[in-house]
């Protein structure tokens, strides 16, 4: 049975002659030199199952996809336990569907920029992190190409620390 995001993926890929996603790539290519060692997955990762193999203690990287829909402090709550069960690890990649998180308040110290809220939201849970890159949608875009096909922002941070 295939669930609803390998479906989009399929759904994704097929508009590109099913090539592998700019967006899968970029994962793989920040965690080429390390897919070997000790990773933490949670999430919309099945794709990564066969590029990710060893998924003991201690994590040396952290692969965290959130694409179901969640209410804002709970985020930040399932964050804080994910940084909680991985302790220092040496590399995270956080992606977020940008269009599920949702507030019942209004938060008025928070920035206009959602792209830049969601990162320094992320940023403020994971303080020993150093953010490496992120990336967004493509705002330049243009004629028939797909802008939303890819909605995850994602977050690539490292520890300079471990």
């Amino acid at each position: 049975m295939q669930n609803d995001c390998d479906y989009w993926r399929q759904q994704q890929r097929k508009m590109f002659d099913y090539a592998e996603l700019e967006q899968d790539i970029r994962i793989k290519k920040f965690f080429n030199d390390t897919a070997d060692k000790p990773t933490f997955t949670y999430g919309d990762v099945d794709y990564f199952k066969n590029f990710f193999y060893n998924f003991e203690k201690p994590y040396h990287n952290a692969l965290i996809f959130f694409v179901e829909i969640i209410e804002y402090n709970q985020f930040i709550k399932t964050l804080e336990q994910i940084k909680n069960n991985i302790g220092q690890c040496k590399k995270i990649c956080i992606a977020v569907n940008k269009f599920i998180i949702y507030s019942d308040v209004a938060c008025p110290d928070i920035e206009e920029d959602y792209d830049q809220a969601l990162i320094n939201t992320i940023k403020k849970c994971f303080l020993n992190y150093k953010l490496h890159e992120y990336t967004t949608y493509d705002k330049d875009l243009r004629g028939d190409q797909f802008n939303f096909a890819s909605p995850c922002t994602q977050i690539y941070m490292t520890n300079e620390n471990y």
